[in-house]
This record gives structure tokens, C-alpha cells and sequence, in this order.
């Protein structure tokens, strides 16, 4: 019974990160053809909302992704 708790108390808590900002990663815009190197994102419920180039943008996340060394390529979904 102990662990069927813990377990629900995670899930419904994964519910609740609906803000999630990735930094320091390297977009590349296939639109433009360019790399915006160590930007960041925001995603909210699911949708891109915000993309910030090189200084840190002063945006609350409910969750922090490191993207140091990744790419990233929006809209590729």
C-alpha cells in the first residue's frame, strides 16, 4: 500500500510541471538556416512560448533543463 502512495503522489506531481525552460541549448532554425547557439526556451503546456538569446532571460520554470552541448530544432514535431 506504502509504495501504490509514493507512486501517485509522483505522478500527480509530473501533472503539475506544466513550465518547463531548456538553456544553454543550440537552436537551429531550418527556416532561416542559422544556429542561435546557448539560447533558451520556454515551453508551456506543450507550446514554445518564448525563445531568449544568450542572456539569461528572469523566467520562473516549474522545471530547469541544462541543453550545454545539445540541439534543439522547434517545430520539428
Amino acid at each position: 500500500m506504502r509504495l501504490i502512495f509514493i507512486l501517485i503522489i509522483n505522478l500527480n506531481f509530473a501533472e503539475a510541471q506544466n513550465t518547463i525552460l531548456i538553456k544553454n541549448v543550440n537552436i537551429i532554425d531550418v527556416e532561416k538556416g542559422v544556429l542561435l547557439k546557448n539560447s533558451y526556451v520556454l515551453i508551456k503546456d506543450s507550446t514554445i512560448t518564448k525563445i531568449a538569446k544568450k542572456n539569461k532571460p528572469k523566467i520562473k520554470a516549474d522545471k530547469v533543463i541544462d541543453g550545454s552541448g545539445r540541439f534543439l530544432i522547434p517545430g520539428l514535431w
